[in-house]
């Protein structure tokens, strides 16, 4: 754990609390999930490595066929939904990790509005990504281009693979690659 001043939650009456020093992880997952995979990724994950997390909520949901294909027009058409407020600030960490599905080879329309409003904040980024098909490689490759800077680490996991238990042994390498990266790493 690290010291570091923080703000208390973004929903105060009066706005943000006045800083304070804190106890934090240098880590922090931000993710978006409609079907579970990707949310059971961060999880794992954040359990590694004792992470924070926070959930990519649009406000408008994407639940049920209508939400379906307004997520898929969102996306499709590089929209930036508005996304309910984060609770954890990104710059306040050493590494931010991206968990997002594919979604027809696109970075969904939500992944794509956090990283437009708050990729350039983050010192470090990370990312992963579950997939039904194919097109991890690619939407990482794009995670890193709206971030503006290069990935400390990259994992592509199949719902087929989480479905058979590949996570268990690929999400400890992957935390034992970011703790690495973070300890070696100078902060920018």
């Amino acid at each position: 754990m690290i010291k570091r001043r923080t703000w208390e939650a973004a929903r105060h009456p009066v706005g943000r609390l006045p800083l304070r020093e804190v106890d934090m992880n240098p880590y922090l997952i931000v993710y978006f999930s409609r079907s579970g995979y990707t949310r059971r990724v961060a999880e794992a994950i954040a359990a590694g490595c004792a992470a924070d997390i926070e959930e990519l909520r649009p406000l408008r949901d994407y639940q049920g066929i209508g939400g379906y294909l307004r997520a898929a027009l969102d996306t499709l058409r590089l929209r930036t939904p508005e996304l309910q407020p984060l609770t954890h600030d990104p710059s306040a960490y050493q590494l931010v990790l991206v968990g997002t599905p594919v979604w027809a080879g696109h970075v969904p329309a939500p992944v794509y509005s956090f990283l437009s409003h708050h990729g350039a904040q983050c010192r470090r980024l990370a990312a992963f990504c579950t997939m039904g098909g194919s097109g991890g490689d690619k939407v990482l490759d794009k995670i890193a281009e709206l971030a503006g800077k290069p990935l400390a680490g990259r994992l592509v996991l199949t719902d087929r693979d989480i479905e058979a238990g590949k996570l268990q042994s690929q999400a400890p390498a992957y935390t034992r690659e970011l703790s690495e990266h973070v300890a070696l790493a100078p902060l920018p």
